[in-house]
């Protein structure tokens, strides 16, 4: 009896320790989840606030850059081109090379070329400098999908998604907004080294704070003719064509408003920059 009740008293201080454990495990789960969510919020930001931020600023850049009215609105074009030629390479290269890394190297690239749109002489310069840092900010726009996908399932994938996309749809609202209360102080070339700063801050998280999400078992080789079938099968997919075409459609009529509206409402109604945003 003695030894059956010390087998008993043992087993239930060991129950104990693994239920215990198991709480640490997941409060440990938890508390990586949540720091996750705020670090890839930060991150994501930086493709809509990038997108907007400068919209108020045409009319200041067309006079600054000697360039006719509406020019302004290529740099927004190659910003777009660049963003969607970007994220088909940025994701196949997460897979290989991991997460964090490839949004870093984005970051840093991203941050250059906006020291470079901040010191643009020309127009043309300024598109080609957007065009570079679109590529480098699809970084940050794309592999945070994949980030939730490899630590997160289920329910827990779906509230983080959620995160992401309320962000990117709340930022585009408020960056235009910030982008003409600046420029009621400072020039236009302030704003894009306000976007560099952002991409130091974002380099500095994910060196310092941001965990890898993708194990080196994990990661995958790169191979061209493969990515090419299966983009291939994707575009063939009736479902994916007919979504893409009325998406790619609505955007394109709310960019143009977005590109045309600071010219009609700066030089037209003689708004400023910040009744404008």
């Amino acid at each position: 009896m003695l030894i059956t009740g010390a087998r008993n008293a043992a087993g239930a201080r060991l129950s104990s320790i693994r239920r215990g454990q198991q709480l640490e495990d997941i409060a440990h789960r938890h508390r990586i989840y949540e720091r996750v969510a705020f670090l890839l919020g930060m991150i994501c930001a930086v493709g809509p606030i990038s997108t907007d931020i400068y919209l108020p600023a045409f009319p200041a850049i067309e006079h600054s850059l000697h360039a006719p009215s509406g020019s302004a609105g290529l740099t927004l074009s190659t910003w777009m081109v660049g963003l969607a030629m970007g994220q088909i390479i940025m994701g196949p290269l997460s897979d290989r090379f991991g997460r964090r890394a490839v949004m870093f190297w984005g970051m840093v690239a991203y941050t250059l070329s906006s020291v470079a749109c901040a010191w643009a002489p020309t127009m043309t310069f300024l598109a080609v400098a957007r065009f570079f840092a679109a590529l480098a900010a699809s970084s940050c726009i794309v592999v945070p999908s994949a980030a939730v996908r490899d630590f997160a399932t289920g329910d827990a994938a779906s509230r983080l998604m959620s995160r992401l996309i309320l962000i990117q749809g709340t930022v585009p609202v408020l960056a235009p907004m910030l982008g003409g209360f600046a420029l009621e102080w400072v020039s236009w070339r302030a704003v894009f080294w306000l976007s560099a700063g952002y991409g130091v801050f974002s380099s500095v998280i994910l060196i310092f704070l941001f965990p890898e999400t993708l194990p080196l078992e994990r990661r995958k080789n790169v191979h061209i003719l493969a990515l090419w079938q299966r983009f291939h099968a994707i575009i063939r997919e009736p479902l994916f064509s007919r979504s893409s075409l009325i998406y790619g459609l609505s955007g394109f009529m709310f960019f143009a408003y977005l590109t045309a509206a600071p010219g009609i409402f700066q030089h037209l109604y003689r708004f400023s920059p910040r009744i404008t945003a």
